[in-house]
């Protein structure tokens, strides 16, 4: 992976099968670019509502970190 400006580039988010999606970029932009990357992201918010949580089926795109033991299919 090539690292542009302390990024990774965007082609290394198209390869990559799981992209963490934490919280801290505003209004879900980072799980909204990993979607459309292709990637499938790791939302890391266990008990936080995502961006129209009420409209999006979010287990159908995604996977949500429940606890530190693993990853909710």
């Amino acid at each position: 992976m090539k690292l542009t400006s302390a990024r990774l580039d965007e082609r290394a988010w198209r390869r990559a099968a799981l992209c963490l999606a934490p919280s801290g970029e505003g209004f879900g932009a980072r799980l909204s670019k990993f979607v459309l990357l292709g990637c499938v992201p790791l939302v890391a918010q266990p008990w936080v509502a995502q961006p129209f949580d009420e409209w999006l089926r979010y287990e159908t795109f995604s996977r949500r970190l429940h606890s530190v033991d693993g990853v909710a299919e």
